[in-house]
């Protein structure tokens, strides 16, 4: 059951790379620089085909090496706790977008990544750290480095605003 359900998200997720990265091609490079809008694009395909690749390789490996053990795995119980994660952090980025253009980028997406980590477990404090480290990282190498525009907090100054 695991072999069939790597091989098949490995599958699901080397197609998506390959399709993202066709769809990354026309994004040229920017006036007077070497990347543009399709380099993140292209980085996350390309890391997508390598991970898809390890999945199914991983997944057949046994069937062409002959090894591997043929007794089927116990069903496991759904876990209710899981799925309720699972559904909370669908509704977290949910709320996300539609909080971008009232909120900004920098305060819709610390209340992402903070809501997720305490649902993954995290003290409100790791929560708290991780999300404005992991969004501030995020916008500087969006704003600064891909020179993107994203939406803008009025009331929250921030370097190279």
């Amino acid at each position: 059951m695991a072999r069939r359900g790597d091989l098949l998200i490995g599958l699901i997720t080397l197609v998506g790379g390959l399709v993202l990265f066709a769809l990354a091609r026309p994004f040229g490079p920017m006036p007077g620089q070497n990347y543009g809008a399709g380099t993140l694009p292209r980085l996350v395909a390309v890391l997508a085909v390598m991970v898809g690749g390890a999945l199914v390789f991983k997944a057949t490996r046994p069937a062409l090496t002959g090894s591997g053990a043929t007794v089927a795995e116990p069903v496991r119980p759904v876990d209710r706790a899981g799925i309720l994660r699972l559904a909370a952090s669908f509704g977290l980025m949910v709320g996300h977008l539609l909080l971008l253009r009232p909120l900004g980028f920098v305060p819709a997406s610390v209340l992402l990544v903070g809501g997720i980590a305490m649902l993954l477990g995290r003290r409100w404090w790791e929560a708290a750290l991780l999300a404005i480290l992991s969004t501030l990282a995020i916008r500087w190498v969006f704003v600064q480095w891909l020179s993107v525009p994203l939406p803008r907090t009025d009331w929250l100054i921030l370097p190279g605003t």
